[in-house]
């Protein structure tokens, strides 16, 4: 039986697989290196939790678990990059605004920020946009 943490990011990949212009380019590993994938892409990740101890459920305590959605461009002359962002984040946050979208036994998923950055270190310029998550959910029992 996988973690709650590997279902949860499974179950946002299929959600959003297909659904954005990113197309079929949505990774759950955190190591994929960014100069390899084509783009858009998006990876999914999971960081930090916490146990809720305030919600407590059959002798389980709820946990609040941080989701990372980042979404990569790279940047042309021809498009503006905060264009392409807004278009994208927009895209992820409608496949995303049900908490079914996050799986089984999530009771709630909050968008709490969204962080722009850029790394034009070499010829291409690669724009990442993350979007961070705050989802409640229930552990496996």
């Amino acid at each position: 039986m996988s973690h709650r943490r590997k279902e949860i990011r499974e179950a946002i990949k299929n959600s959003l697989i297909g659904n954005t212009d990113a197309g079929e380019n949505v990774f759950i590993d955190r190591v994929k290196p960014i100069y390899g994938m084509p783009f858009p892409a998006i990876v999914v990740t999971t960081g930090d939790e916490e146990n809720r101890a305030d919600d407590v459920i059959d002798h389980y305590l709820a946990r609040a678990l941080e989701v990372s959605i980042d979404i990569y461009v790279e940047a042309t002359e021809e498009t503006g990059i905060d264009d392409v962002f807004d278009e994208m984040a927009n895209q992820v946050e409608g496949c995303l605004k049900d908490r079914e979208a996050f799986g089984a036994g999530v009771m709630d998923a909050v968008l709490q920020r969204t962080s722009p950055e850029m790394d034009n270190q070499g010829e291409t310029i690669i724009g990442r946009l993350r979007l961070t998550y705050r989802v409640s959910y229930m552990p496996s029992e």
